[in-house]
């Protein structure tokens, strides 16, 4: 195979991998975790949330919405979000799961997401 067409061919594929993957579209979206800067996300890097109004949670480094403080907050699919102490959002996770390594993940033995939960 030429350099050229093994260049369009890695263009192909990104462009396919680019279509099928999609976009971030909130709360909606199941299975997705919300990116960081968006409420249920990880704080960025400047611990700042995306949008002036959300807050950057300085204990657990996530965002949150203080008008609606559950958006985006999905506990990993394994739990169910609530208002906690001091407005901000918690999980309560379902029998067999745990959000002691992130508090707005709930993971299962074995989660390899237990120990980094990247969102």
């Amino acid at each position: 195979m030429t350099l050229r067409m093994m260049s369009r061919w890695l263009v192909g594929v990104g462009a396919a991998l680019a279509l099928s993957t999609g976009c971030y579209e909130g709360g909606q979206e199941e299975g997705k975790e919300p990116p960081p800067g968006y409420p249920g996300g990880w704080c960025l890097d400047t611990l700042t949330c995306a949008e002036a109004a959300w807050i950057c949670d300085q204990d657990g480094l996530y965002c949150y919405d203080p008008s609606d403080p559950c958006e985006g907050v999905h506990c990993g699919w394994n739990g169910a979000c609530v208002i906690g102490e001091g407005n901000k959002p918690s999980c309560v996770c379902n029998a067999g799961y745990s959000n002691d390594m992130y508090s707005l993940y709930c993971a299962g033995p074995g989660d390899p997401s237990a120990g980094s939960a990247t969102f």
